[in-house]
């Protein structure tokens, strides 16, 4: 269910970059990762992580590997929100959970942990130079 929920997401984001490979070198040698979803916005560049159900593993690995992965590789800053269709009890309290992409764009611009709640069925992205604009 996870996989075919990140195709339907990356189907609501023509514009955004699908299954994007890096290959990089760490102290423990080379290694490989794949981002979900890419948008290149104005100052930066905003990951997007797919998950159907959230988990706090989503935004480890948005902040250990792909954004000093994909800063590194494309020399821009990197933000990034985990997009999940199914949230759980007990999430923690200082997550900005929010329900479409410039709201979430403008909550990673305040330093907080993001979670779009996008539940596969409406539109994600109403205009996309508004989200420039908060991004």
């Amino acid at each position: 269910m996870g996989l075919r929920y990140e195709r339907v997401l990356a189907k609501a984001l023509p514009m955004a970059k699908h299954g994007q490979w890096f290959e990089f070198e760490d102290k423990y040698g080379r290694g490989f990762c794949q981002v979900d979803l890419m948008l290149e916005m104005p100052r930066g560049i905003l990951i997007l992580e797919a998950k159907y159900t959230w988990v706090p593993e989503g935004h480890c690995q948005i902040e250990g590997l792909y954004s000093p992965v994909v800063e590194m590789a494309l020399g821009k800053p990197c933000k990034g929100m985990v997009v999940c269709k199914k949230l759980i009890p007990g999430m923690p309290r200082e997550l900005e959970i929010v329900s479409d992409l410039e709201s979430g764009a403008r909550a990673l611009a305040s330093g907080n942990r993001v979670v779009l709640h996008w539940l596969g069925n409406c539109q994600l992205l109403v205009d996309y130079n508004k989200l420039s604009k908060a991004a």
